[in-house]
């Protein structure tokens, strides 16, 4: 979990440094755009929020909806009924 946290930062600080980089706006108004140092810490903090949001993925079926263990709703039914 932590190396997903510091890729997303980096991998947003990246991104960011190269739009600040590449967008040199002229008035200052943009943190992101007005020069690569607010461009990465801006990248840095969306990529942070970007990968703290998405949270675990599980495929299994297993953890999602307090299902902890790893039967599928119809089964878990199934056995309610034929109790």
């Amino acid at each position: 979990m932590i190396y997903r946290i510091i890729i997303g930062v980096l991998l947003g600080a990246v991104f960011g440094g190269l739009v600040g980089y590449a967008g040199k706006c002229a008035g200052g108004g943009c943190p992101l755009t007005c020069n690569p140092v607010g461009g990465i810490i801006t990248g840095a903090i969306v990529g942070f929020l970007i990968v703290s949001s998405s949270g675990n993925i599980s495929t299994s079926g297993a953890g999602r909806s307090g299902d902890v263990t790893g039967k599928s709703q119809n089964s878990v039914v199934e056995d309610k009924v034929q109790k």
